[in-house]
């Protein structure tokens, strides 16, 4: 076959047919219609005038646009291909075909800097990103596919949000921890209440929770095994409080605090009922210390040795274990007892206990005003030293409310003592007073002729 050079650009109106080669700089084509079908053998190529491309007709009257699919080679402007890169229409006259930074491999893997979409992207397999995904913020999204699920950024959560077939959408939260630690629960954060972070509450694999301190309940707590409670004394569990019983959502067992009787009351299944014969703690009072100066609690006594080791107060500082007890505590005025015998100078202090006069110096406790406490046990603690001959042989322990009527609570006789020694005595059950006194009947036959203690410690039930 022999190949002609046209150095010209032929028109061509109609069918020319050539059967050898020929090079042509350029070629004009009329435009027409499909025509005839081409000869055996060969093609037609021709001008379409219902679309403005370039047609080609083969001998079965197949009619394809050339660049527009099926099969054989596709020519472009770039020199030669790059493996998997896909190829592209270039960006001016869109018909021309060039390279792009695409890639599919063999495998079906598609690998690009970007990709967007103005509709909905569909993944069936798992996806890995190399990258970041950006999403256009959308106001009201469409449903997604059956079965599927559909992510995009919610111009109205102000997040990233999935929406499902039904249409339903829900916020998906962001982590803030780097790594989690085991069995903590995640919690929103305080700052924006869409960020998940750590948080100090532990659910372990046998559902142990631990790490709360503190549990706010609006509603009901139902437990179906015990409640144990660890942490010191500091741990507790607070109820509710109401003026009147519950009517609504009532269940067997609910307890609350009755602001009224200042009772508990509990819901046995058909009508609430108090709890009664609860009593307060039994605590040490005073609370704390006392100091000369102090004026809510007040110690005073018949008489006392002035020297300032010696006053009231001391007996209530609660030194006794810190300091040598022969120089600090509470002790009679001098020559207020008969040092051969033990028993008060005569004439002797008394005090009127439950229509019975009692002789002896007196120690006194005042309760600030308003506080009564039931005394349920007191200590007695003796000095050390030679000094422990002052402890009190015999005594009685007396209350009142007026600090003018008092009522027997505890009285010992035929007591020993020794050096630095506490003895503890425990009284039954006592009414709330204010006023708390103690009166020494007699001593031991030594000791400059007075009578006293390191401490006396109280302890009882607040009103």
């Amino acid at each position: 076959m022999s190949k002609r050079k046209c150095c010209g650009g032929p028109t061509i109106s109609g069918d020319q047919y050539r059967a050898d080669e020929t090079v042509l700089d350029d070629l004009t084509l009329i435009k027409g219609t499909a025509g005839v079908n081409a000869t055996a053998g060969g093609l037609k190529f021709y001008a379409s005038t219902a679309d403005s491309t370039l047609h080609v007709v083969n001998e079965a009257g197949v009619d394809s646009i050339v660049g527009g699919g099926g099969a054989g080679d596709c020519f472009s402007t770039a020199t030669s291909g790059i493996a998997n890169k896909i190829a592209r229409y270039d960006g001016t006259g869109n018909k021309t075909v060039k390279d792009s930074l695409v890639f599919i491999d063999d495998a079906g893997n598609l690998t690009s800097n970007a990709l967007n979409s103005d509709t909905t992207l569909g993944v069936v397999g798992d996806t890995t990103l190399g990258g970041p995904v950006g999403m256009p913020k959308i106001t009201t999204p469409t449903n997604a596919g059956l079965g599927s699920l559909k992510l995009y950024a919610s111009s109205v959560l102000g997040g990233l949000s999935v929406i499902d077939e039904l249409g339903t959408n829900r916020p998906i939260s962001l982590s803030a921890a780097t790594t989690g630690v085991a069995n903590r629960l995640s919690r929103y954060t305080g700052g924006d209440n869409k960020t998940v972070t750590d948080s100090g509450v532990v659910l372990d694999d046998a559902n142990n929770i631990s790490g709360v301190y503190n549990i706010t309940v609006s509603n009901n707590i139902n437990v179906s095994g015990s409640v144990k409670m660890t942490g010191g004394g500091d741990t507790s569990i607070i109820l509710p409080t109401a003026a009147t019983s519950p009517t609504t959502g009532l269940a067997a067992g609910m307890l609350y605090y009755d602001t009224l009787s200042k009772l508990l009351r509990f819901y046995d299944g058909t009508q609430w009922k108090e709890l009664t014969g609860f009593k307060s703690l039994i605590t040490r009072f005073p609370p704390a210390a006392l100091t000369e100066t102090l004026t809510t609690w007040v110690p005073t006594a018949s008489s006392w040795i002035v020297a300032p080791d010696l006053r009231p107060h001391k007996a209530f500082d609660y030194l006794h274990l810190e300091v040598d007890a022969a120089t600090y505590g509470f002790t009679s005025g001098s020559g207020t007892y008969v040092n051969t015998t033990g028993y008060p100078v005569a004439p002797p202090e008394t005090t009127p206990i439950s229509a019975v006069s009692i002789e002896g110096e007196w120690l006194q406790l005042e309760c600030p005003a308003g506080t009564t406490y039931e005394l349920t046990e007191y200590k007695i603690s003796s000095r050390s030293g030679t000094a422990f001959a002052s402890s009190p042989e015999i005594f009685t322990v007396a209350g009142s409310n007026d600090a003018s009527t008092w009522t027997l609570i505890d009285s010992r006789s035929g007591l020993t003592w020794t050096a630095s020694e506490t003895k503890t005595f425990s009284v039954g059950v006592q009414p709330q007073y204010r006023y708390f006194r103690i009166v020494l009947e007699k001593c031991k036959t030594i000791n400059n002729g007075n009578c006293g203690m390191t401490e006396w410690t109280l302890l009882g039930r607040k009103n």
